[in-house]
């Protein structure tokens, strides 16, 4: 397996990190044409806004009319109705504060860790997103390593707990596509990731394909995974200029592909299916034939007796009715009666 690049000037982890190999990349998932988180953030903010005008403006206008009607009643109501919007303005207004200085405080955090795992690439990048994760380790176990997987204007990144830090430049990813990951029953085995199966999907795992040793980075249990899709998107798509990659050869979007991928079989390779109650590779015994059941034939008349045999005919569309059948009615049934020279000769007395 090949070891992802570090960044420059990054501390190493205790043990080695070693991606997935693939042999053509899928193609890039479709580009993502929403907002980025930040933009959504200031739309909400300013929706808020522009309904807390009106709210107020609602609330003054019942407030005036309530004094323009006179009385000591009318008055009252007038006050308390202000007092109240002013303490839902005010508690409405703390919450936004709240939330505007836990996202500030996130983000500072987010690019002081950055700048200390990865000093040379923070001097000349911003961070735009930061989200935790746990990267898949192919030189596990563990298998996987929890950490933060950063994202900046030029490379996506991942900063672990255990001091692991990989840098991949935006540059040199050919394809980026959503994923989802799956427990394995042996803990001494990688999870299961497979491409998204169907759009309706959430995905919670993103695979990153780079161009370098055709490694392939697996981010599972990726926090607010659509908000990191989308910033990463957003990113890659500004840095490369074109997507798909001009020039590069890219395999179709099944999951069979990618699985193959991971187990390490040749791309393209068919996986043959096992034949429930058969061994693969046993040999097969002769075939047999089971024969239809037929009814069995109609008895013959009976030659050494007497009595006359009636024999019925199976009636058919193509049987020709008989003198005197009704219509639509099968040929009435005929009686063979012996001939005088078969049955025994009796002597007059």
């Amino acid at each position: 397996m090949a070891t992802a690049p570090t960044a420059t000037g990054a501390s190493q982890s205790s043990h080695p990190y070693a991606p997935f190999t693939f042999e053509v990349p899928p193609v890039p998932m479709d580009e993502i044409t929403d907002p980025l988180p930040a933009e959504q953030r200031e739309t909400t903010k300013h929706q808020k806004q522009v309904e807390e005008e009106l709210r107020e403006n609602r609330v003054k206008a019942r407030v005036e009319a309530a004094k323009s009607e006179g009385g000591f009643l009318n008055k009252c109501s007038a006050i308390g109705t202000d007092l109240v919007s002013k303490a839902e303005h005010a508690s409405k207004a703390t919450v936004a504060f709240q939330d505007e200085q836990t996202t500030k405080i996130a983000e500072e955090h987010a690019a002081k860790r950055f700048a200390r795992a990865c000093p040379s690439i923070a001097s000349s990048d911003s961070v735009q997103a930061d989200h935790k994760c746990r990267v898949i380790n192919m030189a596990g176990p563990p298998y996987t390593v929890s950490g933060h997987l950063v994202i900046t204007n030029g490379h996506v990144c991942f900063v672990g707990n255990t001091k692991m830090t990989i840098a991949v430049a935006l540059a040199d990813v050919v394809s980026v596509c959503q994923a989802v990951t799956l427990p394995t029953v042996s803990p001494h085995q990688p999870p299961c990731v497979l491409l998204l199966p169907r759009p309706d999907v959430i995905p919670t795992a993103i695979a990153v394909y780079a161009r370098p040793e055709r490694s392939l980075h697996v981010f599972a249990e990726v926090a607010n995974c659509g908000d990191c899709l989308n910033v990463l998107d957003h990113c890659w798509r500004a840095v490369l200029g074109k997507v798909p990659v001009p020039g590069m050869t890219y395999a179709p979007p099944l999951g069979d592909v990618f699985t193959q991928a991971l187990l390490g079989r040749p791309a393209g390779q068919a996986t043959k299916r096992a034949v429930p109650g058969r061994e693969a590779g046993a040999p097969q015994g002769p075939s047999v034939r089971k024969k239809s059941k037929s009814p069995p034939p109609a008895p013959g008349p009976a030659e050494d007796s007497g009595t006359p045999s009636v024999r019925r005919q199976s009636r058919s569309p193509q049987a020709t009715h008989g003198s005197g059948g009704a219509k639509g009615q099968g040929p009435a049934p005929s009686v063979r009666r012996p001939s005088h020279g078969a049955g025994p000769k009796i002597a007059p007395a």
